[in-house]
């Protein structure tokens, strides 16, 4: 039968982000937890409810299982923002078999942390390594990534986890919004800068993957920027309100890596996109304190603004640590494609992935836009040329 009209809307709701993912979440999960039939009919009719959130997936002996991959001794693998959350989940488990992790974290001292943390969890320190990278400056990227291919002789896998939420309009020093510059530009020049060790690795060794994390906000995007002017306007082009900028960035991760695979398909580099789902990490909490503090500024109704972002911040916590994945569950599909055989044994290239390693194939109809996607490859390469990268 139809959902119940009032239960429908919550769930359609989800597009309007991802805080309102989270607060549909409490009401979603309190009411439907025990139905399989209608969890199931919300993800046949809602293609974003793929994978969100626990609730939504049966997890059986077909599940993805990390304890399952082979032996990773030998590689080895850069993840932006392996400090906290996901990152530092999927750091945990790479390096638990056996990969050497590169840490590329925007704070030195919170990385040394993870990485000691890694290390009560059985990871050999050897095998852990801490680098400072931040993706919001071109400079910083540059000069992680130069070092980087001063100092290896391999790079096999690449995960392109860090990101931010979304956020008040502003520019970084690179005269790039920070949303986009953070969670696309930065891993943009990334690739170009690593680009000629990871198709080294894949010839010479067999394989190589890079690994996108992008997200079903992707949904919500209105397209992406393709001039500056809708790039640096606040949010011009990119959706209504704070979260555009962030559900267009999602998109951008979404493309790039389609496109990405395209280039790469004579060669075996396997790019994809995963999607951890709605996470119990405090990603989001953190996005929502950073828009409070920002609106508590404005004049008049700065105060008036920032308690509701607070209010919001409260069904937030509640929402993500009550009905989220863990970290470590979130982590399991770029995990998937970053190391699992079925990858190069399927050809598994330019897809999304969703929880748990589940391939979502009803992306939005702008990520199925290829004259965007080539456009926006364009106009990322001229930003980039623009700014002397």
């Amino acid at each position: 039968g139809d959902l119940p009209q009032n239960l429908e809307e919550i769930i359609l709701g989800m597009q309007l982000g991802p805080y309102a993912v989270a607060c549909a979440a409490v009401l979603v999960g309190g009411a439907v937890a025990t139905s399989r039939p209608v969890l199931d009919m919300i993800v046949a009719r809602v293609p974003h409810a793929m994978g969100i959130m626990p609730i939504f997936v049966k997890r059986d002996e077909t599940t993805f299982d990390p304890s399952t991959l082979p032996d990773q001794t030998g590689k080895t693998a850069i993840i932006t923002g392996a400090n906290v959350g996901v990152g530092f989940s999927t750091a945990k488990h790479l390096g638990k078999k056996g990969m050497r992790i590169i840490l590329a974290c925007r704070n030195p001292s919170k990385c040394q942390s993870a990485i000691d943390s890694l290390v009560r969890e059985g990871i050999p320190r050897a095998n852990l390594q801490a680098a400072e990278l931040d993706l919001s400056s071109l400079g910083s990227t540059a000069a992680f990534s130069n070092k980087f291919l001063k100092d290896e002789k391999r790079l096999d896998v690449l995960v392109m986890n860090a990101g931010i939420g979304p956020l008040p309009f502003q520019l970084t020093q690179d005269d790039i919004e920070t949303v986009f510059a953070t969670n696309h530009f930065g891993h943009f020049l990334l690739w170009k800068k690593l680009a000629p060790i990871l198709e080294g690795t894949a010839d010479k060794h067999g394989e190589a993957r890079v690994v996108v994390v992008s997200s079903s906000a992707h949904y919500n995007a209105k397209g992406v920027p393709l001039t500056e002017k809708e790039l640096n306007f606040p949010h011009k082009g990119l959706g209504d309100g704070i979260s555009g900028a962030y559900g267009a960035s999602k998109l951008a991760n979404l493309l790039f890596a389609q496109e990405l695979a395209e280039r790469q398909k004579s060669r075996p580099l396997y790019v994809n996109a995963a999607h951890p789902g709605l996470v119990a990490s405090n990603f989001a909490v953190e996005s929502v304190e950073k828009t409070a503090a920002t609106l508590s500024n404005v004049p008049v109704m700065g105060g008036v603004l920032s308690a509701g972002a607070k209010l919001v911040l409260a069904l937030v916590r509640k929402g993500v640590m009550s009905t989220g994945w863990s970290p470590d569950d979130g982590a399991l599909t770029s995990v998937y494609l970053a190391a699992s055989p079925d990858v190069p044994k399927s050809n598994i290239r330019g897809k999304f992935y969703v929880p748990i390693a589940q391939l979502n194939e009803r992306t939005s109809a702008h990520a199925k836009d290829m004259k965007l996607q080539k456009g926006f490859w364009a106009f990322s390469e001229k930003i980039m040329a623009d700014r002397g990268f």
